[in-house]
C-alpha cells in the first residue's frame, strides 16, 4: 500500500517509466498486457501534455536491449534491483552516479571495482533518470556495513 503523501501524478509517472523500460527489451515487446499499459501511458501523456514521454518513448525504441544483454553483468543486476530501494526507503534512485559507483564497489567487491562512467552508461541503456538533486551523495565502508549520507 503506498503512502497517502503519493499523488497520482507520481504514479503515473512511474507506469511511465516501467513502460519505457519494459519497451526498451526487446522480448518483451511484443504481447496483449504491455499493449494495454502502453496504450493507457500513452493516453495519458496525450492528455496532460506531455510530449517529453513520447520522445523518451522513441528513443527507448530505437537503442533496444535483450534480456540476455541487459542482465549479463553483476552491476547491472545490482543497478536494477536496488533503483526503487536497497534499505529503509533508500533507493539507487536516491544517491548521485559517484555514491551508487561507490555503493556497487563496495557490495560487489569480488569483481574489479566499477568506474563512473560505467555506472553512467548502464544507468542511461536501462532507461533510469539521472538524479539531478541526489539525496545522498556518499558512501562509506564502515566497521558496521555501509554509511550513505
Amino acid at each position: 500500500m503506498r503512502d497517502s503523501a503519493t499523488t497520482e501524478s507520481e504514479l503515473w509517472h512511474s507506469a511511465e517509466n516501467f513502460v519505457l523500460h519494459v519497451m526498451k527489451i526487446t522480448e518483451f515487446r511484443e504481447g496483449e498486457s504491455i499493449g494495454l499499459l502502453l496504450a493507457a501511458t500513452c493516453d495519458h501523456a496525450i492528455q496532460n501534455m506531455d510530449w517529453q514521454f513520447f520522445i523518451r518513448l522513441g528513443r527507448a525504441l530505437d537503442d533496444p536491449v535483450s534480456v540476455k544483454e541487459l542482465f549479463d553483468d553483476p552491476i547491472s543486476n545490482f543497478i536494477l534491483a536496488g533503483w526503487e530501494n536497497i534499505d529503509h526507503n533508500i533507493g539507487l534512485k536516491d544517491l548521485s552516479d559517484e555514491a551508487i559507483t561507490e555503493y556497487a564497489t563496495i557490495h560487489l567487491k569480488p569483481c574489479e571495482p566499477f568506474t563512473l562512467d560505467q555506472v553512467r552508461q548502464i544507468r542511461y541503456r536501462m532507461g533510469f533518470e539521472k538524479n539531478l538533486n541526489p539525496r545522498f551523495t556518499k558512501v562509506e565502508e564502515t566497521a558496521n556495513g555501509v554509511r550513505i549520507s
